[in-house]
């Protein structure tokens, strides 16, 4: 005798097959739905992916804190039923050849989560926290289990076309989160911002009017800012407003888009200016001048950025930012092009000034190994040497090496 659950559901037809849809109370996913250790087999014999366990949190977070307005989509599922339990004891119409109807699922019907495991697993997880949000409904649609091939095929169908949205859509419609807001404000007030920043794109297309894309300026934005909370986004905003203002009126590249002097093609093809790690640098290295500098940091800002050359030829980016004429946007580019631009601002540490000035030296110098023989006490006075005699023979800037030199004395004094 099996114990039967009866739940109101619809069938359907989809690619020859009846599948159920029915709605169920979320405090029971759990337990309909058990956890499967996917790890434990070979990807052959799996039909899903391994449960990803540093997305449980997002997922249960978002439940619980939007629990008035959260949104999810349909677990899809197979069943196995029973020995002794035949298809069509599963359903019964409310009349004759009706779609809608009762289906009698017994308690111990195999279920395998084709799509939604982690959204099962954030549920799992939210409901330890609050048990109150159990008796929400989500939907569930159910297909028949015929074997793992079919199952395997299932999820790849599911997610062969889901294509995930652009950070920027994302930002553009997520109205709950205060960065996304605050980046928003940005293109409204900032000048140089209206009509030229892309808001669905991920990257810009050669002829695009546009400046930047809505991505790269709330990443710029974040660096700037760090946490947003209910207490401080006022005031948080209203700096972002002043620093992106500020580095409009400043930065020559926007400043002549603006003014109708060059197009935006014509700058993101010769500058540095607008590309997305450039603003998350400018941001991390404004972030340490309005810190440093509360009460002047507008000034010093517009004196260094007005003066610096932000083509890709300049051969401060080389090394860089920019790789054989191209604008490299890998994390480690963003990290070094903050830290030349702090030093350009002057709120780099002394380590910051020592690596910058050894990176302007040693770049496509690699036989000097500079970096490595300025640590070792041993062998500081020999790399010392050599800079001394590129200095003598016209290749670098005559005082380099009492510059490095005094680089070094602060350094390792400190």
């Amino acid at each position: 005798m099996h114990t039967v659950v009866q739940v109101p559901a619809l069938r359907g037809r989809m690619g020859g097959r009846e599948y159920y849809t029915l709605s169920m109370k979320i405090k029971t996913v759990p337990r309909f739905f058990e956890f499967q250790n996917h790890k434990a087999l070979e990807p052959e014999q799996r039909a899903q992916r391994v449960l990803n366990k540093q997305r449980v949190p997002a997922i249960r977070d978002y439940l619980l804190h939007n629990s008035d307005g959260y949104v999810f989509s349909a677990i899809t599922a197979s069943y196995q039923l029973p020995d002794g339990v035949d298809e069509s004891e599963l359903f019964t119409p409310f009349e004759p050849g009706a779609d809608i109807g009762i289906l009698n699922l017994p308690m111990d019907a195999d279920l395998l989560v084709n799509d939604g495991q982690h959204r099962r697993a954030g549920i799992a997880a939210a409901l330890e926290e609050d048990p109150t949000i159990g008796e929400d409904v989500i939907a569930v649609v159910l297909f028949p289990f015929e074997d793992s091939a079919r199952a395997q095929q299932m999820f790849s169908d599911l997610n062969r076309t889901a294509s995930p949205t652009t950070k920027s859509l994302n930002i553009l419609y997520d109205h709950r989160d205060r960065l996304s807001n605050i980046t928003m404000a940005l293109t409204r007030a900032v000048d140089v911002f209206d009509g030229r920043v892309d808001k669905e794109r991920a990257s810009l297309s050669k002829r695009s009017p546009a400046l930047i894309t809505l991505g790269s300026l709330h990443d710029g934005t974040k660096e700037l800012l760090g946490d947003v909370t209910e207490v401080n986004a006022a005031e948080k905003q209203d700096l972002a407003v002043a620093f992106w203002q500020t580095v409009s009126r400043s930065l020559p590249p926007w400043a002549d888009v603006a003014a109708g002097r060059a197009t935006a093609p014509e700058v993101r093809e010769t500058t540095i200016a607008t590309h997305a790690v450039t603003l998350r640098a400018i941001g991390e290295a404004g972030r340490t001048l309005v810190a440093r500098h509360p009460n002047d940091w507008a000034t010093v800002l517009a004196e260094v950025f007005a003066a610096t050359d932000w083509s890709r030829t300049n051969p401060e980016w080389q090394g860089v930012a920019v790789t054989d004429g191209d604008v490299t946007n890998r994390r480690q580019s963003q990290r070094d092009l903050a830290e030349l631009l702090r030093v350009k601002l002057g709120v780099a540490t002394i380590d910051e000034q020592v690596r910058r000035f050894v990176h302007a030296i040693a770049h496509n110098r690699a036989d000097l190994a500079m970096t490595a023989r300025l640590r070792a006490a041993d062998t500081r006075e020999d790399a010392i040497a050599d800079v001394k005699r590129l200095e003598s023979d016209g290749q670098l800037p005559d005082g380099t090496t009492d510059q490095l030199v005094d680089l070094l004395t602060a350094a390792y004094a400190s």
